[in-house]
């Protein structure tokens, strides 16, 4: 369903990623995001921050079956909050001395990143 939803405009997707073994009765949930070839560096931090807020629904779901219920509620809901937040944060990360034009992955880096709440 996610992959019918991407058209050309879209350099990255969020799908939900089990962080328990399957044997465990109650499964936790994190967000797992997929930057496509050729996405530039605000489209990374788009898809960072679309991923946090998503993060942050799934951390107010309650259950995990609710988390998968829910997915793509939480999915719009972080777009929507991206969309208007995005340029905020961007002016903030320039005036506060952050490199934003060129973001440098590693080869683990760009393989996978994993969001762990503290």
């Amino acid at each position: 369903m996610t992959m019918q939803s991407l058209n050309s405009e879209d350099f990255y997707f969020l799908s939900p990623e089990s962080l328990t073994s399957e044997l465990k009765r109650n499964q936790e949930y994190g967000v797992l995001l997929s930057l496509r070839e050729g996405a530039d560096t605000i489209a990374v931090i788009r898809g960072i921050l679309h991923a946090s807020y998503v993060h942050k629904g799934i951390e107010t779901c309650g259950s995990s079956s609710a988390v998968l219920k829910q997915w793509f509620n939480l999915v719009e809901d972080g777009k929507r909050l991206t969309v208007q937040n995005l340029s905020f944060l961007y002016e903030q990360m320039l005036s506060l001395g952050w490199a934003c034009k060129n973001i440098l992955l590693s080869t683990q880096e760009q393989a996978r990143y994993s969001f762990i709440t503290d």
